[in-house]
């Protein structure tokens, strides 16, 4: 998957639960099941990768805040 770099986070879930929903409906065989559970895992990696992204800019725009209000009660 190239593409799958530059997609969303709400892009990569979708993915993710369309891959999921695929291997539980079955009816395919191994080897396809075991391509659609790689790229499933290779999504959940992404998605993982970009929340804990996002998680940490949210950290650093709070701690910022806090100085910014901690500077000001001293000034």
């Amino acid at each position: 998957m190239d593409d799958s770099d530059n997609l969303t986070f709400e892009q990569l879930m979708a993915r993710l639960e369309k891959y999921v929903l695929q291997l539980e409906e079955g009816g395919i065989s191994l080897d396809k099941a075991a391509e659609l559970y790689e790229e499933a895992m290779e999504m959940a990696t992404l998605a993982s990768s970009k929340l804990s992204d996002a998680e940490l800019r949210i950290t650093n725009i709070k701690e910022k805040y806090t100085e910014s209000l901690d500077s000001d009660v001293d000034a």
